[in-house]
Protein backbone atom coordinates (compact mmCIF):
# COMPACT_ATOMS: atom_id res chain seq x y z
CA UNK A 1 0.00 0.00 0.00
CA UNK A 2 2.81 2.26 1.04
CA UNK A 3 4.61 1.43 -2.38
CA UNK A 4 1.47 2.29 -4.40
CA UNK A 5 0.82 5.90 -2.82
CA UNK A 6 4.30 6.64 -3.08
CA UNK A 7 4.05 5.80 -6.53
CA UNK A 8 0.99 7.54 -7.25
CA UNK A 9 2.78 10.86 -5.47
CA UNK A 10 5.68 10.25 -7.90
CA UNK A 11 2.74 10.55 -10.99
CA UNK A 12 1.46 13.61 -9.63
CA UNK A 13 4.13 15.21 -9.28
CA UNK A 14 5.90 14.51 -12.66
CA UNK A 15 2.26 15.45 -14.45
CA UNK A 16 2.41 18.90 -13.03
CA UNK A 17 6.14 19.30 -13.88
CA UNK A 18 5.40 18.66 -17.44
CA UNK A 19 2.33 20.77 -17.49
CA UNK A 20 4.31 23.31 -16.40
CA UNK A 21 7.39 22.71 -18.96
CA UNK A 22 4.87 22.53 -21.62
CA UNK A 23 3.25 25.65 -21.05
CA UNK A 24 6.52 27.26 -20.66
CA UNK A 25 7.49 25.88 -24.01
CA UNK A 26 4.17 27.23 -25.39
CA UNK A 27 5.34 30.93 -24.24
CA UNK A 28 9.12 30.63 -25.11
CA UNK A 29 8.04 29.15 -28.78
CA UNK A 30 5.93 32.28 -30.02
CA UNK A 31 5.49 35.62 -30.49
CA UNK A 32 3.05 38.06 -28.38
CA UNK A 33 1.22 40.72 -29.29
CA UNK A 34 0.55 43.38 -27.02
CA UNK A 35 -3.13 43.87 -26.68
CA UNK A 36 -4.02 45.96 -23.23
CA UNK A 37 -2.39 47.05 -20.25
CA UNK A 38 -3.47 47.16 -16.83
CA UNK A 39 -1.15 49.91 -14.62
CA UNK A 40 -2.80 48.54 -11.55
CA UNK A 41 -5.84 47.15 -10.13
CA UNK A 42 -8.08 50.67 -9.39
CA UNK A 43 -7.08 51.43 -13.41
CA UNK A 44 -8.89 50.96 -16.90
CA UNK A 45 -7.68 49.19 -19.38
CA UNK A 46 -4.91 50.62 -21.82
CA UNK A 47 -4.75 49.41 -25.35
CA UNK A 48 -2.19 50.16 -27.76
CA UNK A 49 -2.30 52.32 -30.77
CA UNK A 50 0.66 50.33 -32.89
CA UNK A 51 1.96 46.71 -32.83
CA UNK A 52 3.98 45.92 -29.91
CA UNK A 53 5.74 42.60 -29.92
CA UNK A 54 7.14 40.63 -26.94
CA UNK A 55 9.55 37.83 -27.70
CA UNK A 56 10.96 35.29 -25.54
CA UNK A 57 14.45 34.17 -27.75
CA UNK A 58 14.63 31.30 -25.48
CA UNK A 59 14.24 30.59 -21.81
CA UNK A 60 15.97 33.07 -20.78
CA UNK A 61 15.80 36.28 -22.93
CA UNK A 62 13.03 38.50 -24.24
CA UNK A 63 12.83 41.77 -26.28
CA UNK A 64 10.00 44.02 -26.72
CA UNK A 65 10.06 46.53 -30.41
CA UNK A 66 8.60 50.34 -29.13
CA UNK A 67 7.89 52.94 -31.33
CA UNK A 68 11.50 53.99 -31.67
CA UNK A 69 13.66 51.81 -29.25
CA UNK A 70 13.91 48.86 -28.63
CA UNK A 71 14.08 46.71 -25.00
CA UNK A 72 16.14 43.54 -24.34
CA UNK A 73 16.86 41.43 -21.11
CA UNK A 74 16.68 38.31 -19.34
CA UNK A 75 13.46 36.52 -17.74
CA UNK A 76 13.66 33.46 -15.27
CA UNK A 77 11.19 31.27 -14.94
CA UNK A 78 10.57 30.33 -11.15
CA UNK A 79 8.45 27.48 -9.91
CA UNK A 80 4.54 27.44 -11.04
CA UNK A 81 3.85 30.17 -12.49
CA UNK A 82 5.99 32.78 -11.21
CA UNK A 83 8.58 34.56 -13.48
CA UNK A 84 10.96 37.65 -13.41
CA UNK A 85 12.40 40.12 -15.95
CA UNK A 86 15.32 41.39 -15.24
CA UNK A 87 19.13 43.04 -16.63
CA UNK A 88 16.50 44.95 -18.79
CA UNK A 89 17.90 47.53 -21.21
CA UNK A 90 16.47 49.84 -23.67
CA UNK A 91 18.19 52.04 -26.28
CA UNK A 92 17.42 55.66 -25.85
CA UNK A 93 17.06 57.18 -29.86
CA UNK A 94 13.80 59.29 -28.92
CA UNK A 95 11.18 59.44 -27.33
CA UNK A 96 8.45 56.63 -26.71
CA UNK A 97 4.25 56.79 -26.78
CA UNK A 98 3.12 57.07 -23.28
CA UNK A 99 2.08 53.84 -23.81
CA UNK A 100 5.32 52.07 -24.96
CA UNK A 101 6.83 53.62 -21.42
CA UNK A 102 3.79 52.25 -19.58
CA UNK A 103 4.45 49.05 -21.09
CA UNK A 104 8.46 48.90 -19.73
CA UNK A 105 7.48 49.91 -16.43
CA UNK A 106 5.19 47.53 -16.22
CA UNK A 107 7.49 44.57 -17.44
CA UNK A 108 9.52 45.61 -14.95
CA UNK A 109 7.31 44.33 -12.21
CA UNK A 110 5.66 41.34 -13.88
CA UNK A 111 5.92 38.51 -11.02
CA UNK A 112 3.82 36.24 -12.90
CA UNK A 113 2.06 34.35 -15.87
CA UNK A 114 -1.21 32.50 -17.28
CA UNK A 115 -1.92 31.02 -20.57
CA UNK A 116 -5.07 30.81 -21.31
CA UNK A 117 -6.12 29.97 -24.88
CA UNK A 118 -3.96 31.73 -27.29
CA UNK A 119 -3.62 34.49 -24.47
CA UNK A 120 -0.72 35.45 -22.33
CA UNK A 121 -1.34 37.34 -19.12
CA UNK A 122 1.64 38.87 -17.20
CA UNK A 123 0.61 40.00 -13.79
CA UNK A 124 2.12 42.03 -11.24
CA UNK A 125 1.74 42.16 -7.37
CA UNK A 126 -0.35 45.61 -7.56
CA UNK A 127 -2.79 44.36 -10.24
CA UNK A 128 -0.74 45.00 -12.57
CA UNK A 129 -1.39 42.72 -15.84
CA UNK A 130 -0.34 42.94 -19.83
CA UNK A 131 -2.23 40.85 -21.69
CA UNK A 132 -0.59 39.36 -25.08
CA UNK A 133 -1.98 37.40 -27.90
CA UNK A 134 -0.08 34.27 -29.36
CA UNK A 135 0.65 36.14 -33.13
Amino acid sequence: MKKLLIALLVILIMAVHIGCSKEKRTIVQNDWEVVSLKLHSDSTLIFPTKEYTLVFNDSRSFSISLDVNGCSGKVKFRKGHSLRFYDIRTTLVCCDSPFAESLMANIDVVQHYAVEDNTLYLTGEAGEVISLKRK
